[in-house]
């Protein structure tokens, strides 16, 4: 029977003052898929830091990690969880990578079982309260059938100069096309020289489908 993984990865943030939209991740994929799991990678602050290392001023309620994750699973269940340290960088592509490279983390999580899911979603766990890219039923029934090589990006939106940025990195792919292309958007961050950096380094994401032969594209509502 059909079921889907999602992985959630990055920083707390909004998780942590509401998991309204968590749960409703979770109701939506279970009126989809028959069977749902979920796994997280996230940052030992929930805020984030700034470049000096300091932890950022957004954390009013002064919740650790664990605290704000303890809330987490009073609402939602998740199967595996990791706390990484946040790296501390001058260079946008060095914490880029590690955003990166923490999605990579969150599918090895299920690496024995990957492969049995019929999709896997990458969304943050504060994802909907900037870009409502999953909200609607209709968007979530597109996961059933995405193609082979292809990436689905959700709440994908484009510059006044046509660049498409998908702000929450909110995209969707079958198993082994989400970790092939992970690990090569992963080599496509380590290559890049700075003076070819993007002005969003959301876009990296289409870089590295043209350049490792992965077709991304917008969801199909029918």
């Amino acid at each position: 029977m059909p079921s889907a993984l999602i992985v959630y990865s990055g920083h707390l943030r909004g998780a942590c003052k509401t998991q309204k939209l968590l749960v409703h991740f979770a109701t939506m994929c279970a009126r989809v898929f028959d069977r749902c799991d979920a796994v997280m990678v996230t940052y030992d602050h929930p805020y984030g830091r700034s470049i000096s290392g300091l932890q950022k001023k957004e954390n009013r309620e002064g919740l650790s990690t664990v605290g704000c994750l303890n809330l987490i699973r009073t609402q939602i269940r998740l199967h595996s969880v990791l706390v990484t340290q946040e790296v501390f960088s001058t260079f946008p592509v060095d914490i880029y990578y590690q955003l990166v490279s923490n999605i990579h983390l969150s599918a090895m999580l299920a690496n024995k079982t990957i492969g049995s899911y019929a999709a896997v979603l990458r969304l943050r766990p504060d994802a909907g309260l900037g870009v409502n890219a999953l909200m609607s039923l209709k968007t979530w029934q597109t996961l059933k059938s995405i193609p082979n090589r292809t990436i689905v990006q959700y709440g994908t939106w484009k510059t006044k100069d046509g660049v498409a940025v998908n702000g929450d990195n909110a995209f969707a792919a079958h198993p082994q096309t989400f970790v092939r292309f992970v690990l090569a958007w992963k080599d496509t961050l380590r290559t890049m020289d700075a003076s070819a950096l993007p002005a969003h380094m959301e876009s990296t994401m289409q870089l590295a489908g043209k350049w490792h032969n992965f077709q991304l594209a917008t969801p199909k509502l029918r």
